[in-house]
């Protein structure tokens, strides 16, 4: 392959390598002075590796194709800290449950004041079973519950309406929507029908 004539003059970054051997310079016309960044292709500095006239076109499409690797790492990890950001804090979503005894979570982050304490094993639906680890106080800042357990395993977070019927909150359903009012009558939690399930958010504050 023919390699352009270069001016003897040294580039910034240094002259080339000794390995490729340089064409002599035309001796009619100006000289032009290029002082470009270091060729990753051939290790010239006076020009740029787009230009180079040792790259392959295998070359530039595997270029090509790094830089379009690098861009979706990037923008994965971008999103990554935005879901992360967005749900740094969050209580999260609590599913009714009228089947378990106690108010339970996968999630031990979501939990405060937590203490490591083995208890009983626990069975999900498809009989998969998961291991209470210890337990913890949920809290919205209007709403506290004592006592919460981890469970090693569990997908879901779920709130136990017979332990919320027996601390005197009453649990009222409508076809839409759903709601906990504490002992004195007023509403403490608010949540909606998702099909067959009522979820409850504990973000939601209640005022």
């Amino acid at each position: 392959m023919k390699i352009p004539p270069r001016s003897q003059e040294k580039s910034l970054l240094g002259p080339g390598p000794a390995h490729l051997k340089l064409a002599k310079p035309s001796s009619s016309g100006p000289k032009t002075i290029f002082r470009y960044r270091k060729c990753y292709h051939c290790g010239f500095t006076d020009h740029i590796a787009s230009k180079c006239p040792t790259a392959t076109k295998a070359d530039k499409i595997a270029k090509v194709k790094k830089n379009a690797s690098k861009a979706e790492k990037v923008t994965k990890a971008e999103k990554s800290t935005k879901v992360k950001n967005s749900t740094k804090g969050s209580k999260g979503i609590w599913y009714l449950d009228s089947g378990c005894s106690r108010h339970m979570t996968g999630q031990r982050d979501l939990l405060t004041e937590y203490k490591e304490e083995k208890g009983p094993s626990v069975t999900f639906g498809g009989n998969g079973k998961g291991f209470t680890r210890g337990f913890g106080v949920l809290s919205n800042g209007t709403t506290t519950f004592r006592r919460v357990t981890y469970v090693d395993g569990l997908k879901h977070n779920l709130l136990s309406i017979s332990q919320l019927c027996d601390k005197d909150y009453e649990v009222r359903f409508t076809k839409k929507a759903c709601s906990v009012l504490n002992e004195k009558g007023k509403l403490a939690l608010s949540g909606h029908r998702r099909e067959n399930v009522y979820l409850i958010d504990m973000d939601s504050t209640i005022t």
